[in-house]
């Protein structure tokens, strides 16, 4: 029963390892910023690129910044625009990027 709890104690806690946001002033999230605005400015051009960039990244993985950040640095455009394709799809990202889900109400 000891081992079970240890192993169980152990999964957990790499488990919130991974699950862990980037923080807001890394490097990987200002890289990934840099390499996201062109991007949306095509993508999403009614919405202004700072709040674009902003919703985008709050609400991609850690994962997805990693790689947005590895992206740009090896200058792979093409798996760049798939990655914010992807985040993009995401609900909340739409309704961030519109101001809230009560957006179309008051405007």
């Amino acid at each position: 029963m000891p081992r079970l709890s240890g192993v169980l104690l152990v999964l957990a806690v790499s488990g919130c390892s991974l699950l862990s946001p980037v923080e807001e002033n890394s490097l990987a999230r200002e890289t990934a910023a840099q390499a996201v605005a062109p991007v949306l400015a095509r993508m999403a051009p009614g919405v202004p690129t700072e709040r674009a960039v902003a919703c985008t990244l709050d609400f991609a993985t850690r994962g997805q910044i990693e790689a947005l950040a590895m992206n740009s640095a090896l200058a792979q455009n093409e798996l760049t625009d798939d990655i914010v394709t992807d985040i993009l799809y995401k609900r909340g990202t739409r309704d961030c990027m519109r101001g809230g889900p009560f957006y179309w109400l008051l405007y």
